[in-house]
């Protein structure tokens, strides 16, 4: 009687796993405008897999083996889906030759400024790390530079990289400190443009770089972020304790930031497809999308293009370290002229999120 009730349960459980992970599937092909709350299973989808891969071990300790069988479908059907997030490439660096762009894109959080102890000390890391991997193109997100020569961040790593290529935009300005976004490259920086979001502070660069005899278009893009503050912070940290109802009165007003963010996007990156879409030129595309591979975001932005990680890179490669679950947000996304020859996320703990690197190749013209 009692393993038949444990029967009953495994099964009730099991079925709204798996009709959840199905829908988890579906994430990156529904318009948040349309259905926000399914962005919502798609950001929990690590937790919904590894429930039904439990799940699964634990069908072994009953007879029947149908629900078994649908387990092991489920989780099988989104094979394609699950290798968004894990890569396995031999790190040969010996393919990188002096020809090819070394790209980085790195959220740098205005080099932790408001971390007043250590705002200095990290700053300084920063652009320590930047120095000894020798980028050629340097896609900054929430950049900060000062007027005066306290954090003049651009002359600092315009003099240490010996870069005078620089595309930066500043929308916000607070007394010396200018907030934005920056592109550095070592090649000529032949035009320069901004796209611009309605109601929001979000925008990417675009910048045509020549590096003869090729002109390629970069673009250096923020997505709308969640703009959670401290209180959200510990709530997420705290999320695995939501079972009151005060805390479910705390959970409401972050759906609500997220539902807004996610409608955002959503406008967003349909500006980004259509300039991409119409770049006369090969095109990479860096930046923080602030969405996971499996979101409508990623789905969109991705159309037509390589991603460099899942091309040259390992592991997760997990590259925001301030939620429960660890995503990989920031990407370098590259069309059929280029292939990726090597990936790397550095684990430097001085931003909220990692800095990613990639190694880009011209694509060799064949001939008969």
């Amino acid at each position: 009687m009692i393993r038949k009730f444990l029967y009953i349960l495994f099964v009730s459980i099991g079925t709204i796993s798996v009709l959840l992970l199905l829908l988890a599937y579906l994430t990156p092909y529904i318009n948040p405008i349309l259905a926000w709350y399914v962005a919502i299973i798609g950001l929990v989808y690590p937790i919904i897999l590894l429930v039904n891969i439990i799940l699964l071990f634990l069908s072994f300790f009953f007879k029947k083996k149908l629900f078994r069988y649908i387990l092991i479908i489920a989780i099988l059907s989104g094979y394609t889906y699950h290798h968004r997030f894990f890569a396995l490439h031999l790190k040969n660096k010996s393919n990188i030759t002096t020809n090819d762009i070394r790209i980085l894109s790195y959220n740098v959080k205005t080099f932790d400024l408001y971390n007043w102890t250590h705002n200095t000390f990290s700053r300084k890391k920063i652009i320590h790390f930047i120095d000894s991997i020798a980028p050629d193109i340097i896609c900054f997100q929430e950049y900060l530079t000062d007027d005066r020569n306290i954090i003049n961040t651009t002359d600092t790593l315009s003099d240490l990289l010996n870069i005078s290529h620089i595309h930066q935009f500043f929308p916000h300005k607070n007394l010396y400190f200018n907030f934005g976004m920056a592109t550095f490259s070592r090649y000529p920086i032949i035009k320069k443009k901004e796209i611009f979001f309605k109601e929001s502070f979000n925008f990417a660069l675009v910048s045509d770089i020549v590096k003869a005899p090729d002109t390629i278009r970069i673009f250096n893009c923020h997505l709308q972020s969640i703009h959670l503050g401290k209180k959200e912070y510990n709530l997420l940290d705290s999320i695995s304790n939501v079972a009151n109802k005060q805390k479910i009165k705390e959970v409401t007003p972050l759906l609500k930031l997220l539902r807004k963010a996610y409608r955002k996007r959503a406008h967003q990156v349909k500006i980004i497809e259509n300039a991409i879409s119409s770049s006369p030129y090969p095109v990479i595309v860096c930046g923080n999308f602030n969405d996971p591979p499996n979101s409508y975001t990623y789905q969109i932005l991705s159309k037509n293009l390589y991603d460099s990680f899942l091309e040259a890179g390992n592991g997760f490669g997990c590259t925001y370290n301030k939620f429960i679950i660890p995503y990989r947000i920031d990407f370098i996304l590259y069309n059929d002229f280029f292939n990726a020859v090597y990936a790397q996320k550095f684990k430097i703990p001085y931003s909220d999120h990692f800095p990613y690197f990639t190694v880009l190749q011209k694509k060799e013209v064949l001939t008969n």
